[in-house]
């Protein structure tokens, strides 16, 4: 139930550090921990809707998860929103 734990352990497998490289795993561990209100997390999952890493890219989804952050106070997430406007 430790959010952060969930966070760092989605992190691991997007990097592959220590485990196989596995976009999907890591959106798994994102999304457990976005849903009890983690805003790194939810972050995380904007980049990977941004990217297009283990999902389709969506620009639209991406931003629908930086502003979950943001309004919660996750000023990465303010700065890939800016990002976005900035760039289209």
């Amino acid at each position: 139930g430790n959010s952060s734990a969930m966070t760092n352990i989605g992190w691991l497998y997007r990097n592959g550090w220590g485990v196989t490289h596995d976009y999907t795993e890591a959106l798994k561990w994102y999304r457990k921990a976005a849903d009890i209100g983690n805003s790194s997390a939810m972050t995380n999952i904007g980049s990977l809707y941004h990217d297009g890493k283990g999902v389709t890219q969506d620009y639209t989804e991406a931003m629908k998860w930086f502003r979950k952050a943001a309004d919660i106070g996750e000023s990465s997430a303010m700065n890939w929103i800016g990002w976005l406007y900035e760039y289209g």
